[in-house]
């Protein structure tokens, strides 16, 4: 007999003529309860319309999908299977706590090894959403991984690479980087940005030549370099010093903004041409200055006045490089000890209506202050930091007050004030709370100490920040925002 396929939408006048059914009673049966269901599926849907017409702002869709908590206190009381199953549907509803709860319970049951690599990726994928807050749970999950043989994809790795950034973790990423060279993985170009700017952030002269060596690997593989990877390079350079190869990094780098001959552009690719020359010029600009080659960091400033230049004209065109620019020229003034030029470049800046950020305040408050045989001096850094406090503004307790008061206390240790030193740094500390304080800061009370014969003092204080800064989880730093591919750098 054959088979016959039934469409249980269709009437029951829809059967086959003259087909003798001897269940012809149990199909009108089975397609009366089709009927009841599929009213019920009408009543239901009109009532999810009801109430989205009530609602507009909610989709009569979540009415009935959207994802729902789950009460975990008797999960003990599921097997195995029901326990992977439910590991399932939290990862579907996109539930991380509930996921990972689940996961830790998987874990110690030792389930986990029943778990497929998709599980594992999908929970990779949730954690990331927050690399910063789920950092521990990130490197277990790939670590249980690994445990039960699964070996991470090259996705994973990449998107290791780009959290290590977040965390300032270079020994994580160089043995990732490492992995992927053994498994002849490639990396984009987006992470090979990632490794050199975790090389010039952490400046130390072995980290710096580490990070040319992947600049040169990275151009063997055949990768274009992006604006981006032309300004790190250019600072690691400069920061080791290396004017000239700075110079041969800036003009190869020139190359990329000229058109083909014959080749018309947009008005939109010119703006975006010119936004990215600047900040090109804007980088090695800050390399000249990291290497201190003084004259030719002058050559590129009368550069700058030429026409055609950024500051050619009182016109701010470009807001964010003229910034970056005047801040870079404020660090070469501080460091050539130019306080007339630098006085010159702040009325200057103000005039044409750039607005100071943190660290030109912090810059200009050393500089005001830097003259010892003035009477005023302090007191003309007070009044700055003043009116850097209102201007910006730093609220309590804010990165931006902790940096402008590092720039204060430079200035009190210059002038063997130790009482205001040791006030204004119990204040930061105060204010930092549960927070590691900033590197220069601490560097400065503990000299000021060392120099006054304080030395069980001043090793007290580093080891205590040391060991806080441990504690955090965290590294003491210049404080967020100063890692700036223009070079301004900390205060």
């Amino acid at each position: 007999m054959s088979r016959i396929s039934w469409n249980w939408n269709s009437p029951l006048r829809a059967l086959p003529a003259g087909w003798n059914c001897p269940n012809r009673a149990t199909f009108t049966t089975c397609c009366a309860a089709r009927s009841v269901f599929a009213s019920h599926r009408q009543r239901r849907s009109d009532v999810a319309n009801q109430n989205h017409d009530r609602n507009p702002t909610t989709p009569a869709a979540m009415k009935f999908n959207r994802p729902r908590r789950i009460d975990l206190s008797k999960l003990h009381l599921l097997s195995g299977y029901e326990k992977l199953d439910l590991f399932s549907t939290t990862l579907a509803q996109k539930l991380i706590p509930e996921s990972l709860q689940i996961f830790e319970i998987l874990k110690e049951n030792n389930i986990a090894a029943r778990l497929k690599y998709e599980s594992y990726h999908s929970l990779f994928h949730l954690l990331i959403s927050d690399p910063i807050k789920y950092r521990t749970e990130i490197l277990d999950v790939v670590s249980t991984l690994r445990r039960f043989g699964y070996p991470p994809s090259q996705s994973m790795l990449l998107t290791l690479i780009s959290c290590c950034v977040r965390w300032r973790d270079l020994e994580l990423a160089n043995e990732i980087y490492q992995e992927m060279n053994s498994k002849k993985l490639d990396l984009d170009i987006e992470r090979y940005n990632d490794l050199l700017q975790l090389h010039e952030q952490h400046s130390g002269a072995a980290q710096l030549h580490r990070g040319i060596d992947i600049w040169h690997q990275m151009q063997s593989n055949g990768l274009k370099p992006t604006t981006t990877t032309y300004n790190r390079v250019l600072s690691m350079y400069g920061k080791l010093g290396q004017a000239v190869q700075c110079r041969e990094i800036y003009e190869s780098a020139l190359s990329e903004f000229n058109p083909p001959a014959g080749h018309r552009v947009s008005k939109e690719h010119t703006e975006r041409t010119a936004s990215g020359f600047y900040a090109l010029q804007a980088a090695y600009l800050s390399a000249l200055v990291a290497s201190k080659a003084n004259d030719a960091v002058m050559v590129v400033v009368k550069s700058l006045y030429k026409p055609g230049g950024l500051l050619s004209s009182d016109l701010l065109r470009y807001p964010k490089h003229t910034l970056a620019i005047y801040s870079i020229l404020l660090k070469f003034y501080e460091n050539t000890q130019d306080r007339t030029a630098a006085l010159a470049c702040w009325r200057e800046l103000l005039r044409r209506g750039v607005r100071p950020d943190v660290i030109m305040y912090g810059r200009m408050i050393c500089i005001v202050g830097a003259d010892p045989a003035s009477g005023t001096a302090v007191t003309s850094a007070e009044s700055l930091f003043t009116e850097a406090v209102e201007r910006l503004p730093a609220a309590p307790r804010s990165g931006k007050l902790s940096k402008l008061r590092t720039s204060l206390l430079k200035v009190y240790a210059q002038h063997n004030l130790t009482q205001r030193v040791l006030s204004l740094f119990h204040e930061m500390k105060v204010d930092a709370g549960e927070k590691p304080l900033l590197r220069t800061a601490v560097k400065v009370v503990v000299d000021v100490l060392e120099k006054n014969g304080q030395t069980e003092e001043a090793h007290a204080i580093l080891l205590r920040e040391i060991d806080h800064a441990r504690s955090s989880n965290l590294t003491p730093s210049s404080g967020p925002g100063n890692d700036r591919n223009t070079g301004a750098d900390s205060v």
